[in-house]
C-alpha cells in the first residue's frame, strides 16, 4: 500500500519538479499537476473527514500536506492564467509548493525499513536545532545592530550611539 502511494506521488513531484523548472509555461503539465494535486486532495479529504476533522488536523503533516496540495493546485493554475506575472511572486509561490512537496516526499521514506532510521535521525538533529538556531538568530542580530552603529554613511534607527 505505502509503495503504490510512494509511487504514485513520485511521479506527481515529478510532473510538479518538472513544470516549476521550465523555462516557459507548459499548459499541459500544468493541468497535469492540477489534476494530480485534485486526486491527491480528494483522498487526504475523504481521510480527514473519516478520521475526525479535527483529529486530522493536529497531526503537523496533515497540515502539511493540505497546504501543499493547496498550493500545488493554485499556483499552476495561476501560472497558466497569467495571473503570476511578477517575477518574484511567481518564484515564492513555486518555491514553497516545491519545498512542501519535497518534505512531503521524504517523508514518504519512512515507511521503509533502509531509510526510516535515517529520516528519524534527521528529525531528531532538526528539533535539536531549534533551542541552538533561536539563541544563534538572537545573537546575530544584536552583533548586525551593534556592528551598524560603526557605519558613518547609514545611521541605523536615525542616530548613532557612538556620535557626539
Amino acid at each position: 500500500y505505502h509503495l503504490i502511494g510512494f509511487l504514485f506521488f513520485s511521479a506527481f513531484m515529478g510532473v510538479l519538479s518538472v513544470f516549476a523548472s521550465a523555462t516557459e509555461t507548459n499548459n499541459k503539465l500544468g493541468v497535469a499537476t492540477i489534476i494530480l494535486a485534485a486526486s491527491f486532495l480528494l483522498y487526504e479529504l475523504i481521510m480527514m473527514f473519516s478520521n475526525g476533522v479535527i483529529k486530522h488536523l493536529r497531526n503537523l503533516w496533515n497540515c502539511v500536506d493540505l497546504s501543499f496540495l493547496i498550493l500545488a493546485i493554485i499556483t499552476p493554475a495561476m501560472i497558466i492564467t497569467d495571473n503570476l506575472e511578477d517575477f518574484i511572486d511567481r518564484a515564492w509561490m513555486v518555491s514553497a509548493t516545491v519545498f512542501l512537496g519535497y518534505l512531503r516526499w521524504v517523508a514518504y521514506l519512512r515507511f521503509f525499513g533502509p531509510t526510516r532510521t535515517l529520516i528519524r535521525i534527521i528529525i531528531e538533529i532538526v528539533r535539536d536545532m531549534t533551542a541552538f538556531t533561536v539563541v544563534l538568530v538572537f545573537i546575530v542580530f544584536g552583533f548586525s545592530i551593534i556592528f551598524r552603529q560603526f557605519e558613518t554613511e547609514v545611521q541605523a534607527f536615525g542616530f548613532n550611539l557612538f556620535s557626539a
